[in-house]
């Protein structure tokens, strides 16, 4: 069947913060051939002993921020990322150097995604996924060379993890890490970093709008820092933007850019459906916005695109290698090199959802005839908020 029985894997719990650590910590657990699982730093100690359980897990990574879990965990034998450095000759807490290196085809991480039920999911997705998602958006939309990332979301969400994290280091980028999402402190980073680009969910994007809205004064008359536009919606905003003259549009850039630097060019939106009217509101800054679809169960993105060229509500057109097929009632069906190995431990909940390699989304879409993928509801029951939280 192709699905990986999970009592033949040997799994380690990644409680670190976002951070160097966290991707250091990855790769190694990679290195090693063994499975990563993570879970988000602000996961409670009674989720973190049912994936422990679900898994089988009996050790774990954890930085200091997150040490309390040694206590509120037992039966896992924790360790720092720090004695992942250890030298070749030195001690080996973890038994890393000792398992074998698995075949490509072998699961690399667990993702654990509530999906549209209440009951968590372990995806496992393999290092050949891995790579074929890095292929597909490399031959898309990845960084160059030299850019700078800023790191916004949680690497232990297969989004940010491939999309956030691997494909930038893969293209040779700089991923900077925010520490703290306190929007003051995000817009100070974009210029002192030089920051390039950055993903964001369509919550947080109105945060920083907002933030460097809030730092506008006598732009134009009355200006961004009038606080009506800070009540505005993103359609409002574009179309107080459309209303200002050339020269009040020049002036609203050239304020912006003095709050942000001039390198930022780029946000991609993803885990949540966005407002078309950000596109404008971002394009008087002279930043683009990519949009795109994915779920964690496809490895994870699905279709990607420049909003300017897209139609309205599109999310882009599929990756290379990726196809997509409407089913009857609607449903997106998606296969792929990237689609996951099935539901580790659950093989009724896979073979619902995995038939003939197509994976069955739950999600109600169609495409147009130039190929563009249109989101338009969940066949099944469900809520993703604009925080990118189901």
């Amino acid at each position: 069947s192709g699905l990986v029985a999970i009592v033949a894997y040997a799994f380690v719990l990644l409680a670190v913060d976002s951070s160097p650590d966290w991707i250091v910590s990855f790769l190694a657990i990679a290195h090693a051939g063994l499975v990563a699982v993570p879970v988000p730093s602000t996961t409670s100690a009674t989720l973190v002993r049912l994936v422990a359980l679900h898994a089988r897990i009996r050790v774990g990574i954890a930085n200091r921020a997150n040490s309390w879990l040694e206590s509120a965990v037992t039966g896992l034998t924790f360790i720092r990322p720090a004695d992942l450095a250890a030298p070749d000759d030195g001690p080996d807490p973890v038994g890393f150097r000792m398992v074998a290196k698995r075949d490509a085809g072998s699961v690399a991480v667990l993702v654990f995604t509530s999906g549209s039920t209440t009951r968590p999911k372990a995806v496992a997705l393999s290092h050949a996924a891995l790579r074929a998602n890095l292929r597909a958006l490399e031959a898309s939309r990845t960084p160059e060379p030299g850019e700078t990332v800023l790191s916004t979301l949680p690497p232990s969400h297969a989004y940010e993890l491939v999309a956030g994290q691997l494909a930038p280091l893969a293209a040779g980028a700089r991923i900077v890490y925010a520490g703290a999402l306190l929007p003051n402190r995000l817009i100070d980073t974009i210029p002192t970093q030089a920051v390039t680009r950055m993903m964001l969910v369509p919550a947080l994007l109105d945060m920083l709008v907002r933030d460097v809205i809030d730092r506008l004064a006598g732009v134009e008359h009355g200006g961004a820092g009038d606080p009506e536009w800070h009540t505005l919606t993103a359609a409002g905003l574009a179309d107080r933007i459309g209303k200002l003259s050339t020269a009040g549009r020049v002036r609203l850039r050239e304020a912006i850019r003095a709050e942000i630097g001039s390198a930022f060019v780029v946000a991609t939106l993803g885990g949540a459906a966005s407002d078309p009217a950000w596109t404008a509101v971002l394009g008087a800054a002279g930043i683009a916005i990519d949009v795109g679809y994915g779920l964690t169960e496809a490895g994870p993105v699905v279709a990607m695109g420049r909003a300017g060229d897209c139609p309205a509500g599109s999310v882009g057109r599929t990756l290379p290698g990726v196809e997509i097929r409407i089913a009857q009632d609607g449903e997106i069906l998606v296969r792929s090199d990237s689609i996951m190995e099935g539901y580790a431990g659950d093989p009724d909940a896979t073979a619902a959802v995995l038939t003939d390699g197509w994976l069955r989304t739950g999600d109600r879409g169609h495409l147009d005839a130039d190929g563009f993928l249109f989101i338009q509801g969940r066949i099944k029951e469900a809520m993703v908020t604009s925080a990118g939280e189901t």
